[in-house]
């Protein structure tokens, strides 16, 4: 059966904005009229019942989710994560959802992949500050030694100003510290704003991920 691709796009785009009692009669209707029609749409819509599924059953497995954070830091992922991100956000984003459909854990791996330490200039501020309060004032210190001085500008932005020039003096007493130290505090952050991404309490918006956004 060869899929009528405009004639479901059509009938899409009929039911969109009807409420539960006009899309009923509307189905009714294709079905009495053009039962091969009907047909596809049930696929469609069972198809897409299916992705919803196995991606809700990746975000409740707190197995799954362990597998994908570790998948997410592996070299492979990486590199295809850092490839992905140089697209832009509009073709990473439909590259991703086309990838959601077919394996929601390497997507998930990506997603988490494509977000670092650095990226935390861009959260904003609500989540951000709620972030800052979690984390012990050790490991932040250690992150932002010598961090990019745009991402440190926009994390002491969200503290109080005591707190901030606190935090700046703390970091000018600390000497030196091992390199190795300050990646495993930034993981820490990092790891910890992955985990509140996925719960929609921090919102982090990338240049070129504004269009997928609506305030």
């Amino acid at each position: 059966m060869d899929v009528d691709i405009t004639a479901l796009k059509s009938l899409m785009n009929r039911l969109k904005d009807l409420d539960d009692n006009e899309t009923a009669q509307v189905l009714a209707e294709v079905g009495r009229d053009n039962p091969e029609l009907m047909s596809q749409f049930k696929s469609l819509v069972e198809g897409a019942r299916r992705i919803e599924e196995t991606k809700q059953a990746v975000q409740d497995d707190p197995r799954l989710q362990e597998v994908i954070g570790q998948a997410a830091k592996s070299p492979r992922i990486q590199h295809v994560a850092e490839t992905l991100g140089q697209m832009g956000g509009g073709h990473f984003g439909a590259i991703l959802n086309r990838l959601s459909s077919v394996s929601p854990a390497l997507a998930e791996a990506i997603r988490q992949a494509m977000f670092s330490f650095d990226d935390l200039c861009y959260a904003e501020s609500r989540g951000l500050q709620d972030l800052l309060n979690r984390l012990d004032k050790k490991t932040l210190r250690y992150a932002l030694r010598a961090a990019p001085e745009h991402v440190v500008d926009h994390l002491y932005s969200q503290m109080s100003s005591r707190a901030a020039a606190q935090m700046r003096e703390d970091i000018e007493v600390m000497g030196r510290v091992r390199r190795s130290e300050v990646m495993e505090a930034r993981q820490k952050i990092t790891d910890e704003a992955r985990k509140m991404l996925k719960a929609g309490e921090l919102i982090v918006i990338k240049p070129g991920d504004s269009e997928t956004w609506v305030r």
